[in-house]
């Protein structure tokens, strides 16, 4: 047994599928509970990014960092109907079926917004994003004479506000002492106002996602 395998081997794993010995979940999308009949699924983006504050002051040695925020991810869905095999009528029949699972995703005027809708795909859902707004629907196109026929759909995250956790570095004036948020051991006005506008935030996303369920 090689170094790398055996260290591989003895890392904490889970069930989750992977590449290996699941390669079909990997390459299933299902979206609202419904599952894309197109050939191939490229799945683009959707990377998890943090944002911090660094707060210097003078004389001092370090910085404060602070956690800003954790923005919603963003990327790309293109899937793609290709070729004429096993039969012209079995690919028009396929490309109907990814049309029509298009179409579904498309906003539909009078409905309360925004509309998210679950997603399964593990090259998503491996960054913990389980449900997605729709931003953009393109296709499908294709080149004259070809029979490669591709959709994209641009989205972003759905996710629901959370409290922010704070990270801070050792304060040098305090003999390596960890700062609080504010530096001094408390909470600033100004956090709590943000927390009260986190709060607000999240009751009108909760009674916008009660109303396009019961709607």
């Amino acid at each position: 047994m090689t170094t790398q395998t055996a260290l591989v081997e003895s890392l904490d794993t889970t069930s989750a599928p992977t590449p290996y010995d699941s390669p079909q979940a990997w390459d299933t999308l299902v979206i609202a509970g419904q599952t894309c009949p197109a050939d191939m699924v490229f799945i683009e983006g959707w990377s998890r990014s943090y944002t911090w504050q660094d707060a210097d002051g003078r004389g001092v040695d370090g910085a404060t960092t602070r956690f800003s925020s954790g923005p919603l991810a963003k990327g790309s869905i293109r899937i793609v109907v290709a070729g004429i095999e096993p039969s012209i009528a079995a690919k028009a029949a396929q490309y109907r079926a990814t049309q029509a699972f298009v179409d579904a995703l498309k906003y539909q005027p009078g409905k309360v917004g925004p509309l998210p809708v679950t997603v399964a795909s593990q090259r998503i859902n491996v960054n913990n994003i389980n449900a997605i707004v729709i931003d953009d629907i393109s296709g499908p196109t294709s080149e004259p004479g070809s029979f490669w026929f591709e959709w994209t759909i641009a989205a972003h995250e759905y996710r629901q506000p959370t409290k922010r956790d704070v990270t801070s570095t050792p304060d040098a004036t305090k003999g390596g002492a960890s700062n609080s948020s504010n530096g001094q051991g408390g909470t600033t006005k100004a956090d709590a106002a943000l927390d009260a506008e986190l709060d607000a935030a999240r009751k009108a996303a909760e009674g916008a996602t009660k109303a396009w369920e019961s709607g």
